[in-house]
């Protein structure tokens, strides 16, 4: 008799509609705070749905808009790059000029004897090796 009790019990509760959260905690403490949260949760996913339904053509265009406005500014900073890189190209050919020069001036006016200067002795010396030796 006890096994046709439960198995009833169990009949009842499954077909007994159950109860949501916020149905079972209404009227408690801890009830106001959830029902509040869920209604702003309502309230924005039905912002959310007007949105897409009434603006969604306009947020389309806006959309368009930007990626027009997006690919001219794209170009006009590749553009500026390309000048950049062209000055700092340029910038650094006239360095590399001034330093040359300055190492020439340099070289001149210093009593270290140059590559070339040794080569030049080095030439004598073996004319006067090959003039001796004979």
């Amino acid at each position: 008799m006890t096994a046709k009790k439960s198995t009833r019990k169990k009949a009842a509760a499954r077909k007994a509609p159950q109860k949501s959260v916020i149905e079972i905690l209404e009227g408690s403490v801890i009830g106001q705070p959830i029902v509040i949260a869920n209604k702003a949760f309502l309230a924005g996913l039905g912002i959310i749905a007007y949105l897409q339904t009434d603006f969604g053509p306009k947020f389309s265009e806006l959309a368009k808009d930007g990626e027009v406005v997006r690919d001219q500014y794209r170009s006009s900073l590749l553009e500026l790059r390309d000048k950049v890189v062209g000055r700092v190209k340029e910038a650094g050919d006239q360095m590399a000029k001034q330093a040359k020069s300055v190492r020439r001036s340099v070289a001149e006016k210093s009593p270290v004897p140059t590559t070339d200067d040794i080569d030049a002795l080095n030439r004598k010396m073996d004319k006067v090796l090959a003039a001796v030796t004979k």
